[in-house]
């Protein structure tokens, strides 16, 4: 099977494993991890598997709610007086999460 790498250019398949993939290049044979090797097909798909990082949870408003609810005892809501006091806590989060950001 003919593979093609951006950097050695067209090299022929010579074995390959779950995780590796070697490449003979013009007499110089390459080991390389296969999901980051980057090669492709003859056709010019990709070969292999290419890294995808996991995509973070990200817990819903529902969620916080109820787990708010849980602990305190009430809704987020609740926790305030007035909306205010509300608009108040929210700029004051805003503010420690912007300092907390280092630049």
């Amino acid at each position: 099977m003919i593979l093609t790498h951006s950097q050695f250019g067209q090299g022929t398949l010579i074995s390959q494993t779950e995780t590796t993939v070697t490449v003979d290049f013009n007499g110089v044979q390459k080991v390389m991890v296969t999901k980051f090797a980057r090669l492709t097909n003859q056709d010019g798909s990709a070969f292999g598997t290419l890294f995808v990082a996991p995509a973070k949870k990200v817990k819903s408003q529902r969620k916080i709610s109820e787990q708010l609810s849980i602990t305190s005892g009430g809704s987020f809501n609740d926790m305030f007086t007035s909306t205010q006091e509300r608009e108040d806590w929210k700029a004051e989060q805003a503010k420690k999460a912007m300092n907390s950001i280092s630049w």
